[in-house]
């Protein structure tokens, strides 16, 4: 079982490069970049996906440390890395990911009624003041 074990390790631990990945990574972000709709559902999706495989009771199949999670967020369209723990517990596989350098305030939703309400939003922030908290020492 020991051999067996060992085995599975090294199959996982290869990984095969696919030339047209980077052309299908291009696409589904360039899609992406078109509605802010489409980022929000697809960090939806990742975070729902890593929570799910982080959390799911065969943990000694479905192992969080073997997957590429940059890669993978990348797969899922994703535009910048959402902030949760599970991301943070797995640094070492957030290396592959590349942040798309993209101006958030004027990246758009689609869909013109939640577009203004974002427009809306982001006025009524700027006229609130801001309140600056002390950090703990």
């Amino acid at each position: 079982i020991k051999d067996e074990m060992q085995a599975d390790e090294k199959a996982t631990s290869v990984q095969v490069q696919d030339p047209s990945l980077s052309k299908f990574i291009t696409d589904i972000r360039s899609i992406v970049k078109t509605d802010r709709d489409l980022h929000d559902r697809s960090i939806k999706a990742f975070v729902s996906w890593a929570r799910s495989y982080s959390k799911h009771e065969a943990s000694y199949i479905f192992r969080v440390k073997d997957i590429n999670l940059g890669q993978l967020a990348m797969g899922f369209g994703l535009l910048k890395l959402p902030k949760m723990p599970e991301l943070k517990q797995q640094q070492q596989n957030l290396n592959t990911f590349i942040e798309e350098q993209i101006d958030w305030n004027s990246y758009k939703y689609s869909d013109k009624m939640r577009e203004a309400k974002r427009q809306r939003e982001m006025t009524e922030q700027k006229e609130k003041p801001q309140i600056q908290l002390k950090k703990k020492s």
